[in-house]
């Protein structure tokens, strides 16, 4: 007990000096005394599944767990501990929190990671001190509200400042209907500021800057723009300080005043605007902030200011499908634990009297408050109902019928698409439908949670080459007047986009979504968040709109294939989009631009595909489902942590992440010539210049107009180079007369002094080398990825998707006919821009960047087959045709075939030749160039043999791929790469060889791969391999490109199953096989066979429980412990394995190099010492923190977490029954014998 407490002690205060007694006496007496105090603090309810009952400072609404005291004293609980774990105690830290006698704390368990509590509130700007002031008839200069600009020709004045009404003490002229403010002031230290909230008594509207960005905007049309000087308010709002009431108050944004606040001088500005038909103007602002200890910075808060502290996040979440939390005090003590289960939205699980015993679930969840006033339900309702038919197409009318396995139950349904409530139609005999419908069922029981709501959409006579996507809602969460996102509601701007209106709401309402494939009559469903989506857009009647997975409606992510144009199955958001400014024309255009360069782009694109949607089972028409750009699309892409990476957009503001780097860069952009090669490699290491250039040609080749001072977002993996999306290109391609062919888009952007990008882009030009690589990487992108044949191939394909649906679409949304459609929109102005804009563009360029003149250069290779040629950055299949500008130098690259080698350059007459394999030349007139070989082409002997991805989330090898050299002679790799749906991975090191007759292992990782293998397997890292876990084309490419070995890999039949998060591989068990063929290919054993030959499974040895020691006999105590025994005959690994008793959480886990050979005992003990003094000098695994109770369990667990053995003993007449405390063990009678 004394060795166990002085563990616990030292975790908590690993400053103690235990070696002297009398202070660990005097801790040991503080620990006691510390025990009622801890049992007076309760776990008192929580919340997993928050929909509408609480949000935090971020609007979001998120997990909560609420504490109680009991005691009639007040108890501090700074720094005590909340875990979702209990062998990790000391997971979030609550800081200096007080709970009042029968009181409640309340934490958000978001994940966030909050925990700063504000000592004092200062005021660092007075409404009433001296400002700079303009009420100007202007708009004044574009810089006003940065701390660079000087405003010592402003006025001066005290405030508040408006028309007077004698609620004003600077009085301006009430026919000029703005005002604007600056102030500034200082901050000695930054990192002491917790919070800060602007005071403003306002009438009608303003936007608040801090050090020139903008924090808040109030009653000011959310466009996202500096405000107009004659822009009036939206609505009339009277100021209320002159009324007898209090200014508002507005929470500042954490992230935003981390970003922009700094030491030194701060300046806030501000703009008031009026509204035109109000008589009556004033602006009043105080500025607060938060801080964190006893520092003085400013001056005391305004006797009206009542402060609130932040909310405190922890740094978990509650899982959906329910677990434990736990608090432990700051002994890390357990002092109460609950074991939340899997919630509904907005139902609460808690005590049913605060600080009582008895749980309960309640449907009108407190936090904050006490339970004792509202009644809870002892248990929910875990089976649903069973609707027949399932979700499908049908042709004639079908017989609905409902069941459940309960007979205690009833069944209630609706067929509005709304969840059925206690007053719901009760289901009482089966009912035929013949229309589309949306059929959802719940159970119900007096005393119960309801069951979860089934849904089954039952589609009558569509026929459609497109999917179908069904959503299922409450009516009034999309058309009631006051709440409803999709009308307009009561309040908004008659103009359009309708500002004020219900759907520039950012409300996430709960849908139902069925995304059903009619080709094979599959289905996927899950419940989900909604929100309307886009800008100005949504006031078009058909609105886009974005489904979000979350686990409060049940799965974190879609787990689906949602574009079949990308090998990915789990995603975050998608959009049904509307067309947003195409909607009225091709209704495509920016989806089809995406699809045409998908395979030909370093850009980010957005996948695409029409799909129909039905809302409560009403046809809503064709929508365009686009991927979502955000942190979560990197995720799903790449791979990469979606809280470590960077977001950006037009002038750097941060979407997510931070901007500093990319600030720091423009500016060094600006303040340093680029055609020094110093200066541009700065450029080159920060910015994904490949990227860059495709986003800029695209737009520029298909005149987007809606450019680059809009529609223009960034990113990086954190550390990493700045990569750019392509994204909407709808004011494009001739939709207007300012997207048409012949429009110059490259003076346009070298006129373009403000966005930053532009600027970027235009010092990048002063380099030779990128003014070369832009205007040739042009030229490739419309030699191949646009070329006009190619371009109206894919707009045909897609009209013939949409075609058959479009008439009914037209007529749901009352637009012009499915004709005028085809007919003008697409083939007129659509195809028409196609087909003349590669002539405008390319006399463009050449006027642009003053060159001499265009060439047509053809490339062929001989013998044909014996290689390829690299021209710039595009590969094309030969032979091939393609425009260039002299005198730009094109670069050409022979890439022989394996079996072959290169032999010179020559031209079709001969007068030029060249014995470099890599060569630029400038070529001055139409010219043929011929690449010659010699040699006979071959393929070289190496396959691709065993693929592990989506491994064991407990055993992070990271994704690997095994490859086996069949020559029969060495081979060498250098420079040889992996692509993976062709995205590249390598190149490999030099002196890569592999002998022949061996394996070698391309690791993402090889940290990671030899923290679970042995480090004399043969590996060669591939940094950043990334394997999809669905549909993936590998291919082996050698250092000429020239694809060596290729596997077509999926995860569904024929191919191996079992592989997703397994820790299995696809394995090809005998090298003579071809790896083409799936049915070749294996599950292989856990953790694969990297760098060997498959050999048959040992996945699960045979080890068996032997004996156990419980409640040990006072005389004879070497507490707790189990003896394990190796039954059969091969070595075991116990690395990574895992022990634990009846509690999951309470676990052993085995060191590094824990072996069991066949036959050997090992005993697993609790406490080492006191086992040694009575078994000296046996080898023990330990020590394991928990102890052994009369009925429990004891499980072992493979690294993988599968069961190798379990057992559990009971104190009845089945066991042993004088084990407990007599110092006899339970011993298996023989190692024979069922365990």
């Amino acid at each position: 007990m004394i060795s166990g407490l002085r563990h616990l002690l030292k975790f908590a205060y690993p400053e103690l000096p235990f070696r002297n007694a009398p202070t660990f006496a005097l801790v040991w007496i503080l620990f006691l005394s510390a025990l009622p105090v801890s049992a007076q603090i309760v776990i008192n309810e929580a919340s997993s599944a928050n929909l509408y009952t609480l949000f935090d400072e971020d609007h979001d609404a998120e997990d909560w767990i609420e504490l109680y005291n009991r005691s009639m004293d007040t108890i501090s609980v700074h720094g005590w501990y909340l875990s979702d774990k209990k062998s990790v105690a000391d997971m979030w830290k609550i800081p200096d929190v007080k709970i009042y006698p029968d009181s409640f704390a309340l934490f958000f368990a978001s994940g966030k990671n909050r925990n700063n509590v504000v000592h004092h509130w200062e005021t660092a700007v007075y409404c009433d001190s001296i400002w700079r002031y303009l009420n100007p008839g202007y708009e004044p200069p574009a810089d006003w509200e940065l701390p660079s600009f000087s405003d010592t020709s402003w006025a001066e004045g005290y405030g508040g400042f408006g028309f007077g009404d004698d609620d004003d003490t600077t009085v301006t002229y009430d026919t000029l209907r703005t005002i604007y403010l600056r102030k500034s002031f200082d901050i000695s230290d930054t990192s002491k500021i917790i919070n800060a909230v602007l005071h403003a008594d306002y009438d009608d509207g303003f936007v608040m800057y801090l050090n020139g960005h903008e924090i808040i905007r109030e009653n000011i049309q959310p466009d996202g723009k500096t405000p107009h000087y004659l822009q009036p308010a939206m609505w009339v709002k009277e100021a209320q300080m002159y009324q007898g009431g209090l200014p508002q108050s507005f929470v500042i944004n954490k992230p935003l005043l981390r970003r922009y606040l700094k030491n030194g001088e701060n300046l806030l500005a501000i703009q008031c605007h009026n509204r035109w038909d109000d008589s009556d103007m004033t602006i009043k602002p105080w500025l607060s902030f938060g801080i964190s200890d006893t520092t003085q910075m400013f001056g005391p808060v305004p006797e009206w200011f009542f402060p609130s502290d932040p909310p405190l996040h922890t740094n978990f979440g509650i899982s959906p499908e329910g677990e434990k939390i736990y608090l432990f005090n700051p002994f890390g003590v357990l002092v109460s634990e609950m074991d939340v289960p899997p919630l509904q939205p907005d139902i609460s699980y808690g005590l049913l009297k605060d600080g009582s015993d008895s749980l309960v679930w309640f449907n009108n969840p407190t936090p904050g408050f006490s339970n004792d006033s509202i009644s809870g339900v002892s248990g929910a309702i875990e089976i649903i109902p069973q609707i027949t038919p399932y979700t499908g197409s049908y042709i004639d009318s079908v017989l609905v019928a409902m069941n459940s396995a309960d007979t205690l139950t009833a069944i209630r349904f609706t067929l509005d698409g709304s969840a059925p409530k206690a007053t719901s139609e009760l289901y009482t005999e089966p009912f035929y439908i013949d229309s589309t419908v949306v059929i959802r069922a719940r159970l119900f029981r007096d005393g119960y949670v309801p069951s979860k709501v089934v849904t089954e959409t039952l589609f009558f006579n569509e026929s459609t080459a497109m999917r179908m996507i069904s959503i299922a809602t409450d009516p009034d969460y999309l058309w009631n007047e006051d709440f409803g996102i999709y009308v307009l509601g009561t309040q908004y701007l008659p103009d359009r986009p309708n500002f004020g209106a219900n759907f520039w709401d950012d409300t996430e309402i709960p849908v139902h979504i069925n995304l059903f494939d009619a080709d094979n009559a599959s289905y996927y469903a899950t419940d989900c968040g909604l929100k309307i989506h886009g800008g100005w857009t949504r006031s078009i009647a058909q609105k886009s709109i974005r489904p979000m997975a979350k686990g409060k409606y049940g799965s974190e992510y879609f787990y689906n294939r949602i574009f079949h144009g990308k090998p990915i199955n789990k995603y975050k958001r998608f959009v049904l989009r509307n067309g947003g400014n195409d909607h009225y024309s091709c209704f495509f255009r920016d989806a089809l631009i995406h699809k045409l360069v998908e395979n030909d782009t370093y850009a980010d694109i957005l996948d695409y595909e029409p799909v129909l949607v039905f809302i409560n089972g009403d046809y809503w028409g064709i929508h365009n489902m686009r991927e979502k750009i955000d942190h979560y699309y990197l995720e799903s892409n790449y791979h990469i942590d979606p809280e470590k990476v960077d977001i950006l957009e037009e002038q750097g503001e941060v979407i997510s992440g931070e901007n500093a780097d990319f600030l720091n860069l423009m500016d060094f952009v600006k303040f340093n010539d680029l055609s020094l090669d110093e200066n541009y490699q700065i450029v080159q290491s920060q910015v994904d210049l490949e990227s860059f250039t495709d986003v800029i040609a695209l737009n520029t080749f298909f005149v987007n107009t809606d450019w680059p001072h809009n529609n223009m977002k960034w990113w990086r993996h954190q550390g990493g180079k700045w990569n750019y999306f392509l994204m909407d290109l709808d004011m494009s391609s001739g939709i207007s007369n300012n997207n048409k062919p012949y429009v110059e888009q490259l003076q346009r952007m070298f006129n373009d002094t403000v966005t930053a990008n532009m600027i970027l882009f235009k010092r990048l030009l002063n380099n030779q080398e990128y003014r070369n690589y832009f205007i040739n990487r042009y030229a490739d992108l419309m030699n191949s990825a646009l070329v006009i044949d190619k371009m109206l191939n894919l707009t045909d394909s897609i009209v013939d998707i949409l075609r058959p649906e479009m008439q009914r679409h037209k007529e749901r949304w009352g637009s012009q006919s499915a004709t005028t459609w085809e007919t003008y929109y697409v083939e007129n102005i659509f195809k028409g821009f196609l087909n003349l804009r590669h002539q405008f563009a390319r006399e463009h360029v050449e006027e642009a960047f003053e060159l001499e003149n265009q060439v047509d250069l053809h490339f062929s290779s001989f013998p044909p087959e014996s290689g390829r040629i690299k021209v710039n950055t595009i590969i094309p299949e030969l032979p091939f045709e393609g425009i260039y500008f002299n005198p730009v130098p094109v670069k050409i690259e022979a890439l022989p075939a394996p079996g072959c080698e290169f032999g010179y350059w020559k031209n079709s007459d001969s007068t030029w030749i060249s014995y470099d394999r890599i060569t630029e030349h400038t070529f001055q007139d139409d010219d043929t160039l011929i690449a010659v070989f010699s040699g006979v082409p071959d393929t070289a002997g190496i396959l691709i043999t065993e693929i592990m991805h989506s491994p064991h989330k407990q055993v992070d090898c990271g994704d690997w791929i095994e490859v086996y050299n069949a020559e029969e002679f060495q081979l060498d790799l250098s420079g040889w790469s992996i692509s993976v749906n062709g995205n590249s991975y390598g190149p490999m090191p030099q002196s890569t060889v592999i002998s022949s007759g061996s394996f070698l292992v391309l690791a993402a990782d090889t940290a990671s791969f030899f923290n679970v293998y042995h480090d004399s397997i043969p590996v060669v890292s591939v940094h950043n391999l990334s394997i999809y876990d669905t549909k993936s084309e590998m291919v082996l490419l050698d250092s000429y490109q020239n694809r060596i070995s290729a596997v077509n890999y999926d995860v569904l039949s024929p191919w191996p199953q079992e592989t997703v998060y397994t820790g299995r591989s696809a394995e090809l068990p005998d090298v003579a096989l071809n790896p083409e063929f799936p049915e070749n290919w294996i599950t292989g054993c856990l953790g694969g066979s990297p760098g060997s030959e498959w050999v048959e499974c040992t996945d699960f040895p045979d080890i068996i429980f032997t004996e156990f020691n419980v409640n040990s006999f006072d005389g004879h105590d070497a507490g707790d412990w189990v003896e394990i025994y190796n039954r059969g005959d091969i070595t075991a690994d116990l690395t990574g394995w895992i022990f634990h008793d009846r509690n999951d959480d309470n676990i052993f886990r085995f060191p590094q190099n824990a072996i069991l050979n066949p036959g050997e005992y090992k005993v697993i003990a609790r406490d080492p010492v006191m086992f040694d003094l009575i078994y000296p000098e046996m080898s023990v695994f330990s020590p394991f923190d928990f102890g052994l109770g009369d009925d429990d369990s004891l499980v072992l667990l493979n690294r993988y977490q599968n069961e190798i053995c379990a057992i559990g003993y009971h104190k009845d007449s089945l066991w042993p029954d004088d084990i407990y405390g007599t110092g006899r063990t339970a011993e298996l009678i023989s190692t024979d014998s069922v365990v």
